[in-house]
């Protein structure tokens, strides 16, 4: 008889144990919850922050394209007459004779009284 009271002594000794150990499994469980909820929600905030980030990046992409498209755009503006006269060689070599022609006082004054405005 003493041994079976030693065993069902033992027995709720041991059941004592599963029992505090099953409370600490239950508090570590809600522990482990609360993080995974946690972290859900620090996920949320960052896929919030990825699509600001993404929307960052093509807005300035674009605002870098509308501003190198214009700085493009001035180049080119600068270069059309150039584009003129690469296109009429004959011209532009009339165009700089005549200018330099009428750099000489007496070719100039001959023209402009040819024209009627001397």
């Amino acid at each position: 008889m003493d041994e079976v009271k030693e065993r069902v002594i033992k027995l709720e000794v041991i059941q004592d144990r599963i029992s505090s150990n099953q409370t600490s499994l239950t508090a570590s469980i809600g522990e482990i919850a609360k993080s995974m909820q946690k972290q859900e929600v620090l996920l949320q905030k960052q896929e919030i922050l990825f699509e600001k980030l993404i929307t960052m990046e093509e807005t300035l992409a674009t605002k870098a394209d509308k501003t190198e498209v214009a700085l493009i755009q001035e180049k080119l503006d600068d270069l059309e007459s150039v584009r003129f006269f690469v296109k009429r060689p004959l011209m532009f070599m009339v165009l700089v004779i005549t200018t330099s022609l009428l750099f000489i006082k007496e070719i100039r004054d001959k023209v402009f009284t040819m024209l009627g405005i001397y």
